[in-house]
């Protein structure tokens, strides 16, 4: 793999992150559907690095509880 490969791999991830990060769905039927309904990609190696980055945001974002908000503060 040539390093402008690896590059345009790592941004096909990312691309796949940043759309598990605004996924809403919980049953693995839905992601399924979700994810070859968005994945913009039809070679095997991007349509899969695609796909890892969506689920591993999937897991990274369900696993944590939400951020609090910058700038707020709580006053009571």
């Amino acid at each position: 793999m040539t390093e402008d490969t690896a590059f345009q791999l790592s941004r096909v991830y990312a691309a796949g992150w940043v759309a598990g990060r605004k996924c809403d769905q919980d049953n693995e039927l839905a992601i399924d559907q979700q994810i070859a309904s968005l994945n913009p990609h039809q070679a095997p190696e991007p349509k899969q690095r695609w796909e890892q980055g969506f689920k591993e945001a999937l897991v990274h974002f369900r696993n944590k509880p939400p951020r609090k908000q910058r700038g707020t503060t709580s006053r009571a």
